[in-house]
């Protein structure tokens, strides 16, 4: 009798902790042990991996003089033996194509890498080899490493591939080397150029009102005073098929910069 009751005690008490983790298991704010890792994994295999930039609509190019530049860094590999019939002897050349954003989606080790001109330890950017030739004469500053800086603090937020952000970059510059405003710059090497003259001469090669979105920008080399850049603002799928008269219309309208300057003669003056 007292083995049966016994028995019988156990069985109940079994049975009443069964029900009782039953019942605990299925109210409000209790979970089973195992859920937290299951719901963990679930919710990282759903967590979307972080997307590129759109494609960026407003740009500035940033177009050089580079004797001028150099008159101010006669030291760096790319002023040094420049000749007179060098590609930026008579061209304007690329410094850079800046969105409004920058270092996108690039680590805080490369932004303090960057921040610190290390340029040689940046990473190379995945160019063809045709648009490596094209790109280390239209930037002569390829020889100091500008390319992987421009890329990093500026080309990650461009929307596009290191590739198409390049050689849009260059179809962008040849517009500017193949119209009238080059052709102002080369003639006048030697003498002074009003920034009048240079946005009629984008007025003249793009349709009316594109000089106004052209700042001119002057560096001083003891009394003179050179014009080292062009910075354009530009508007529109500037990674896709628009053309340069296309996206200078619809760029904002630039500061004024500099009245003018002399164009600067390859070499130290």
């Amino acid at each position: 009798m007292n083995q049966r009751f016994s028995l019988a005690a156990a069985a109940l008490i079994l049975i009443g902790a069964a029900v009782a983790l039953w019942w605990s298991d299925r109210q409000p704010g209790t979970t089973p042990a195992t859920t937290p890792i299951a719901v963990s994994q679930a919710a990282a295999s759903e967590t979307p991996a972080a997307e590129p930039p759109a494609p960026a609509q407003s740009f500035t190019l940033a177009i050089s003089w580079h004797p001028a530049f150099c008159e101010q860094k006669p030291n760096l590999s790319e002023c040094r033996g420049q000749a007179s019939s060098d590609f930026e002897a008579s061209n304007l050349t690329l410094h850079g194509l800046w969105p409004e954003d920058e270092y996108c989606g690039v680590s805080d080790s490369l932004v303090a890498t960057d921040s610190a001109n290390r340029w040689n330890q940046l990473p190379e950017p995945k160019l063809s080899n045709a648009t490596w030739r094209e790109l280390a004469t239209a930037m002569p500053g390829v020889e100091d490493n500008l390319h992987r800086h421009e890329w990093v603090f500026h080309g990650t937020c461009s929307g596009a591939s290191a590739e198409t952000y390049f050689k849009r970059s260059l179809d962008l510059l040849d517009a500017v080397n193949a119209s009238p405003v080059r052709d102002l710059l080369s003639r006048n090497i030697g003498k002074h150029v009003s920034r009048n003259q240079i946005r009629a001469a984008f007025d003249a090669a793009f349709g009316d009102g594109a000089g106004r979105k052209v700042r001119v920008d002057c560096d001083q080399d003891g009394d003179r005073t050179l014009i080292s850049e062009l910075r354009i603002n530009l508007y529109g799928e500037a990674m896709g098929d628009a053309t340069f008269a296309d996206l200078i219309h619809s760029g904002r309208n630039a500061g004024a910069g500099c009245n003018g300057g002399i164009v600067d003669r390859v070499g130290r003056q």
